[in-house]
């Protein structure tokens, strides 16, 4: 079976100008990935890339045998849904209403979802735990109410790849355990591959087998958790000193406060 994501020799950015050099990736059935590092290493212009939101310059991307440069966006949002970092809520449409439109790369013109697409988005507002929010206006939800309706927007797409940019964003620490356990429910259960950008590395290594770090548009570390979270990568990378001992585990690393960075 061919990878869900093939990424080869990946060059993309905008207008022209690189912000990714050389990207080579696989995904295959049941990872999760984390994409780390720095602000500006080109984590959220790789997902863009993969739905040609940015440009891709030199190399290719395929998401099962198929480049993207061959695929409609509608075929791409059958293959690969994405959770962009800011969603606005520029419609006040109701809870199931929105999940609903994650339905229309499955549709056609015009095309009304029928009784297939109502029981998906039934199954998707259960397992995100929206069922009782269905009926009220997406302006009305909580920053963790609405990140689990793109979730479960991005869902109903019945993508088996799952893009997420920093969804812990904006979260408190209840909302941020329990998007954990959602996407690893998601990952385990109902066979979704998980590519997720994030900044919080203890969550990182807990919820990822594998991470890719990113460091001014390259890949400089790519790995289970184990290998590639050490401190030596990760004060090259984030230039700052990590306080840990050899035997700890990646999400028992801390950055070093009393330790300035150079």
């Amino acid at each position: 079976m061919p990878p869900l994501l093939r990424i080869d020799g990946l060059s993309a950015g905008y207008g022209g100008s690189p912000v990714l050099h050389d990207i080579h990736l696989s995904l295959t059935n049941g990872q999760r990935v984390g994409l780390l590092g720095p602000n500006g290493a080109g984590k959220t212009t790789l997902l863009r890339a993969i739905y040609r939101e940015a440009g891709i310059l030199a190399g290719d991307i395929y998401l099962a045998e198929d480049s993207i440069r061959n695929l409609s966006p509608q075929a791409i949002a059958r293959a690969a849904a994405l959770v962009p970092q800011e969603a606005l809520r520029t419609f006040s449409w109701t809870v199931e209403d929105w999940v609903m439109m994650g339905r229309y790369c499955h549709l056609g013109p015009l095309q009304r979802p029928g009784p297939n697409s109502v029981r998906i988005i039934q199954d998707t507002l259960d397992i995100c735990k929206l069922t009782d929010l269905a009926d009220r206006k997406v302006d009305s939800l909580s920053g963790g109410e609405w990140q689990r309706v793109q979730i479960a927007r991005a869902l109903a797409q019945e993508s088996p790849l799952l893009l997420l940019d920093e969804p812990t964003n904006h979260l408190d620490l209840q909302h941020q355990v329990e998007l954990f356990h959602l996407l690893k429910t998601l990952s385990t259960h109902h066979n979704r591959v998980l590519l997720v950008v994030l900044h919080d590395l203890p969550l990182a290594a807990r919820l990822c087998d594998s991470v890719v770090i990113l460091q001014h548009g390259r890949i400089v570390a790519s790995g289970p958790p184990t290998e590639t979270m050490t401190p030596e990568i990760l004060e090259s990378v984030f230039q700052v000193s990590f306080s840990g001992k050899p035997h700890q585990h990646p999400w028992e690393l801390e950055p070093d406060w009393e330790t300035k960075p150079s």
